[in-house]
């Protein structure tokens, strides 16, 4: 993984630690699980306080039931 990384000045390459590499394989992880539309939605709504699904459902506007269902189910996780 190491030298996929290039430096746009001088093509130098730029090696990864070990934790570098774990430390960006964990980010990865919480941006797949955070990365999509509705997710960022929920998340920022959520942000003050518990809230009620319907009501949830009625902030968003454009989501169906299964979706935000869904969408829940996987930040449970």
């Amino acid at each position: 993984m190491g030298d996929l990384f290039r430096s746009a000045q001088g093509g130098t390459s730029l090696t990864l630690s070990h934790r570098d590499e774990t430390t960006c394989q964990g980010v990865s992880d919480v941006l797949s699980r955070v990365g999509d539309k509705w997710t960022v939605l929920v998340v920022e709504l959520l942000s003050d306080g518990p809230m009620r699904f319907n009501e949830l459902r009625r902030l968003i506007g454009n989501i169906s039931q299964k979706m935000l269902t869904t969408t829940l189910r996987g930040l449970e996780r």
